[in-house]
C-alpha cells in the first residue's frame, strides 16, 4: 500500500490533465493516467506531460477523469491506494473505492520514444512566457493558427510571432531560440502551467522543462510553413510608415473594459471575447454586443486627439486587458498598396497590429 497526501497527488493530476484524451482515439490508454515510480504521465499523441510523484511501488494505469473527480472529493488529508491487478483500490477518511486498471501498454511505449530521459536542454531566453500570452491574443482560427517562434530581422535574438486574418503579434525575447511552431489549442494548456525554464527540441515534439521536474510535450507544425519573410516585412513596413496620427491608451481604459466586457462575445464564429474600439477625438469609445444585449462606454484621452481618426477595430478582451496594465501607446498608419489602415499598438518588446474599419 502507498500513502500519498490528497495535495500532493491532486497537483500532480492537475498538471498532467493537458495530455488526458477527452474525446474518441484511436490509442488505448490515452484518457488515462499512467503511473510509474517516479512519475506521473499522460499522453494523448498531441501533448504529453510527465510530473515528478513519489510513489515508489505504484504502478499502473487507471481512468484519468474518474480518479481526478474521486480524488477531489475524498475528505481526508491522505490517501492510501493499493495495487491489486486488475484493480487499484483507494481508500480516505470513510471513503473506500476500486477502479479498473487500463492498459496502458503503447501509451508507455509512445512515452519513451518522446527520448526525454536523453534530451538536450537549452534555457528558454527570457520573456518567453509572457510573448506566448500577449501573441496569443491573435490566434483565432486562420491557415496559420499557432505561436511560431523565429530569429528578429536582425538576428540579435527571437521573436514569438501569431496572426490571423485582422491581426499581426510580435513579441520580442531576451535571446536566441530554436525556430518552431505550434498549434493554438496546444498554447492554451501551456499558459496553464506558468513559466518553464527550460526546452528541448526532438523529432516532431516540442518539450519544455519546469523548475519542479514537470516536462510538458507538444507536437510540432512545420515551422518551414510559417512566412517569416512576409510577416516580417508586414511588420517593419508598419512600424516604419508615417503616423497618420498617434497616441496612448488612457489611464482609465482596465476598469472600462471590465465593464463592457461583461457582454462581449466572438463574431463570424470566433470564439474570442470581441469588443468594439472607435477612435474619436473626445475619447476611445468602447461597445461590446451579444445576444442578451450591448454595452458601451466612452474613455476621455489623458492627452487630447488634434484630430477626429473616424477609425473603427475589433479587439480581444484580453488584448484590451494586457493593453491597459501596460499603457500602450498606439499610432494609425496607412500602408501602400492596403486598402484599410492599420493600428499599431506598442508596449515594451511587443507589437499588435490590428486591421480598422472606417466609422459608418
Amino acid at each position: 500500500m502507498i500513502t500519498l497526501a490528497k495535495t500532493t497527488l491532486q497537483e500532480a493530476m492537475k498538471k498532467c490533465m493537458p495530455g488526458v484524451e477527452t474525446g474518441a482515439s484511436l490509442i488505448v490508454g490515452a484518457d488515462a493516467f499512467l503511473f510509474t515510480p517516479s512519475y506521473l504521465h499522460t499522453y494523448n499523441d498531441t501533448i504529453a506531460v510527465s510530473t515528478p510523484l513519489a510513489a515508489e511501488g505504484l504502478e499502473g494505469a487507471v481512468k484519468a477523469a474518474d480518479l481526478y473527480k474521486l480524488v477531489t472529493k475524498i475528505n481526508a488529508p491522505m490517501i492510501n491506494i493499493e495495487v491489486n491487478a486488475p484493480e487499484v483500490k483507494l481508500s480516505g477518511g470513510r471513503t473506500n473505492a476500486r477502479m479498473t486498471m487500463i492498459d496502458a501498454t503503447r501509451v508507455k511505449e509512445y512515452i519513451s520514444t518522446l527520448g526525454l530521459e536523453t534530451a538536450e536542454w537549452k534555457k528558454l531566453p527570457g520573456g518567453f512566457m509572457d510573448a506566448v500570452k500577449l501573441c496569443k491574443l491573435s490566434c483565432n482560427p486562420s491557415p496559420l493558427r499557432g505561436i511560431a517562434v523565429a530569429a528578429s530581422p536582425d538576428g540579435t535574438n527571437a521573436q514569438v510571432m501569431s496572426t490571423d486574418q485582422s491581426r499581426i503579434s510580435v513579441g520580442s525575447l531576451q535571446g536566441g531560440m530554436d525556430p518552431l511552431w505550434i498549434d493554438d489549442p496546444v498554447v492554451n494548456d501551456l499558459m496553464k502551467l506558468g513559466d518553464p525554464a527550460e526546452y528541448s527540441m526532438g523529432g516532431a515534439w516540442l518539450h519544455l522543462k519546469y523548475a519542479d521536474g514537470t516536462i510538458f510535450s507538444c507536437k510540432l507544425k512545420d515551422c518551414a510553413q510559417f512566412p517569416v519573410t512576409l510577416f516580417n516585412s508586414a511588420v517593419s513596413s508598419a512600424v516604419a510608415a508615417p503616423a497618420i496620427l498617434t497616441g496612448r491608451l488612457p489611464k482609465d481604459l482596465l476598469e472600462a473594459t471590465a465593464r463592457v466586457s461583461t457582454m462581449a462575445s466572438g463574431i463570424d464564429g470566433s470564439s474570442a471575447s470581441l469588443v468594439r474600439l472607435t477612435f474619436k477625438q473626445e475619447g476611445l469609445e468602447l461597445y461590446a454586443k451579444k445576444d442578451t444585449g450591448d454595452a458601451s462606454e466612452l474613455v476621455p484621452w489623458d492627452q487630447p486627439l488634434d484630430q477626429d481618426p473616424g477609425k473603427v477595430a475589433w479587439v480581444d478582451t484580453s488584448f484590451l486587458v494586457e493593453a491597459g496594465r501596460k499603457a500602450m501607446d498606439f499610432k494609425l498608419v496607412h500602408s501602400e498598396g492596403s486598402e484599410t489602415d492599420t493600428l499599431v499598438f506598442t508596449s515594451e518588446g511587443f507589437i499588435q497590429m490590428v486591421s480598422t474599419d472606417v466609422v459608418e
